[in-house]
């Protein structure tokens, strides 16, 4: 027999039960099973404080990240801007040069 089942065969064989032992036997497992209840309760409001603080680090994570990519796109963009003006003005100035020396066929 399970451990259940036992323990439901010993309270229906043993007739010398009172009703008021009977009582006492309920609410001392009932107050076990609402201890048990309490803690899980606990451990979920525990659990859930620490996701709510680890979502808020990663959205301070987020950020920074948003932050730092920005700022690194903003100096390529600049870096790729100062590249085409000075290839501009590279072409610029051997066309003029051209101009200056006519190549002759």
């Amino acid at each position: 027999m399970s451990g259940t089942e036992d323990a439901n065969q010993s309270l229906v064989g043993n007739p010398s039960l009172s009703l008021e032992s009977l009582a006492q036997l309920i609410s001392n497992m009932s107050d076990a099973f609402n201890s048990q209840l309490d803690n899980v309760s606990r451990k979920f409001g525990e659990l859930d404080a620490r996701l709510d603080e680890l979502c808020l680090r990663i959205d301070d994570n987020d950020s920074e990240v948003n932050v730092k990519f920005t700022q690194f796109q903003s100096s390529v963009n600049k870096d790729l801007i100062a590249i085409q003006n000075e290839n501009s003005q590279q072409q610029q100035r051997t066309q003029e040069s051209q101009k200056c020396f006519p190549t002759r066929a």
